[in-house]
């Protein structure tokens, strides 16, 4: 089963972040996507993820968030690397949830350029996260750049097309 979870933040502060075309993209994204699942935090992603696929194993989870090379944004919460340990404990509720060729594939601007992120996410996840390196596209749903790959033995892979 492929999944797709779109971030939405409802913190006023959280809101001032994004620029008047990061809210017309995420209407785009929204506007053209059918099936998706909905986050306002890590927690909710974790909770919706499972409400959703029941006792069906995910071949692909596709995460659809804001972010830059230091961190994500899902929902309310932003996660850096300094951050992680806080959040792990829902990203692991989906460990053991996939197909043995399972992934995660963030689709969250230049978040592909942190390894050390994308090896903590493939590490609580228990399968890879790839994510690409530059900006995302909401409407054609590709990244402007290559891809790269995180496992969760720490190896990474870079400079992939796209999943």
């Amino acid at each position: 089963m492929e999944l797709t979870i779109m971030s939405r933040t409802t913190d006023t502060n959280m809101l001032k972040w994004f620029s008047k075309s990061d809210r017309v993209g995420d209407w785009v994204s929204e506007a053209t996507r059918f099936g998706e699942i909905y986050m306002t935090s890590a927690q909710s992603l974790a909770a919706n993820v499972l409400a959703r696929i029941g006792g069906t194993r995910l071949s692909r989870l596709n995460v659809v968030a804001h972010g830059s090379p230091q961190r994500v944004l899902f929902g309310n919460d932003m996660i850096e690397v300094s951050n992680f340990r806080k959040f792990e404990t829902f990203f692991k509720l989906l460990r053991g949830r996939f197909t043995p060729d399972g992934l995660v594939h963030f689709q969250i601007c230049e978040i592909g350029q942190n390894f050390v992120l994308l090896t903590l996410f493939a590490q609580a996840f228990g399968v890879p996260v790839i994510a690409g390196q530059g900006g995302e596209s909401s409407l054609y749903r590709f990244n402007f750049k290559k891809y790269n790959r995180c496992d969760p033995t720490g190896t990474c892979k870079v400079d992939l097309k796209r999943p």
